[in-house]
Parts: C-alpha cells; structure tokens; sequence
C-alpha cells in the first residue's frame, strides 16, 4: 500500500483544485467516502456487537454560495467509481427507498448512501406526507446498525415484506442556516433523530470566491481511486491507538459535562 499522506489529506487537496467550498466540507466528505468503501469490512468491538464506521453527516451554511450541494456529489463520484450502485436513489416514499434498500441484486445489499441536497424539504416530507409515515423511525434503526423489518402494502394482493439485516447506511445532507434557526422544531432536536448527525457547520468562507468550478487534477483522482481500492480489501478488526483513546474519552467526558 502507497504511503505518504493520508487519503483524506489527497482528498482535500484534489477538492480544492476544483471548488472554492469551504475545506471543513471537503475534510468530512473524505471521511464520508473512506466510510462507505470500507463499509462492514472493518468494525471495532462494542458491547455484543461489532460497531462499523458509518455516517449521518449535516452539512450547515449560507444559502447558494457555500457549494454544500456540489461537496456531495464531489464524493458521490469517488465513491461511484469504486462501488458503482452505492447511491440510493429513489428517496420518493418509504416503500420506495425500502424496497431499494431491500435488493439483493446490489453490490452490497443492505448497505448504500443517501444524498439530500435540501434537509429542510426532506424533514418536511417526512413528518407531513402518508408516503414517508415511519420513516425517520426506519433512518434511526440504520443508523445503528439493527436488522430492520417492514411490511407495506394494505391488500393481501400488494402486501409485501422486506428484511434487512446488518444493514449498513450513510446518509449526508444539505441545509441553510436559516432552516436552523427559524424552521427546525424543538422536537425535531430533542426527537433523537437530528442528534444522530454531525452537524459540520462553515460559518466563514475563506480565499477566492469563485463563478465556477474547475475541472480538477485528473492524476490525483487517479491516485485516489488507487488508494481507495487498495482499502476496500482491508478486513478485520479495527483497535484505538493510545492517543486516539485519549482523545475519544476527553470528547465523551466534553459532550457529557454538556448535555447535563
């Protein structure tokens, strides 16, 4: 395996020869891609269960400017060359996505990326529409990694059931500041399922701003891609350094002290 920088070091570099977005999304979109391609091939011991790397990222900045849109797609690419049906793409109902996430014809069933470029519209579909009732429920069992079962369909004619176990799912969203300040409920915070995100929030945008996004280092991606198929073989288990347990400690005593 190639060594010199890191993955997400290569990544941030090659993202800012083609967009002016600020370098914090790039930062947690290379975890996002590293996430999705190492999938369930590595886990870390949790309790009786084996706990897998992935996401619910939240990406929070002003409206149009900011390329909180095009920081996703960047690493939907990536990721499209190394699993090409990653992506969910049909997010139109429960049922829909259900069914999507239930095939087994895909590369790795049970598992993919959810992409929503508008957090605001999706959450209001969610708790609004018929067509997504119990949905939000559904994004929390995935998000921990639980078995999921469903049956949807009325008639005995449409009725149909689906079972997903060890599922695998990460989700990256878009939003604007002002949804957050003006749109999201009290019980959209305290609901549990927005506490599941990591809010990655670009308050300042530093550098040049640009009309356009360039086309980019045609290389660099190739070295990336490399890397990335390279790590997509890795299996096992997966241990903290000293130092990496440090510093996860000293953060779960942080977030404690905080929600207390």
């Amino acid at each position: 395996m190639e060594n010199g920088p890191k993955l997400t070091d290569l990544y941030i570099e090659y993202a800012a020869g083609i967009t002016d977005a600020p370098q914090l999304y790039s930062q947690w979109m290379g975890y996002l891609i590293l996430s999705s391609v190492i999938n369930k091939n590595i886990y870390m011991k949790g309790g009786f269960r084996n706990l897998h790397p992935n996401f619910f990222f939240l990406i929070v900045g002003p409206s149009s400017i900011y390329r909180k849109s095009f920081s996703q797609d960047l690493a939907v690419s990536i990721i499209q060359e190394i699993i090409a049906d990653y992506q969910f793409h049909d997010v139109s109902s429960r049922e829909a996505f259900i069914s999507e996430l239930a095939r087994n014809d895909r590369t790795l069933p049970g598992c993919g990326l959810i992409t929503i470029d508008e957090m605001a519209g999706f959450m209001g579909r969610m708790k609004n529409s018929h067509h997504f009732q119990g949905m939000i429920q559904d994004l929390s069992t995935l998000f921990t990694g639980s078995s999921l079962y469903r049956r949807v369909g009325i008639s005995e004619k449409e009725k149909q059931e689906f079972r997903v176990d060890n599922p695998f799912v990460n989700l990256t969203a878009a939003c604007s500041f002002d949804w957050l300040t003006k749109a999201v409920e009290t019980s959209d915070l305290t609901g549990g399922f927005l506490a599941r995100f990591l809010w990655i929030v670009a308050a300042d945008k530093e550098g040049e701003h640009w009309s356009e996004e360039k086309a980019g280092d045609a290389m660099l991606r190739s070295r990336i891609i490399a890397r990335l198929m390279e790590i997509r073989d890795l299996l096992g288990e997966a241990t903290w350094t000293p130092e990496a347990k440090k510093r996860g400690d000293k953060w779960y005593s942080d977030f404690r002290t905080r929600n207390q």
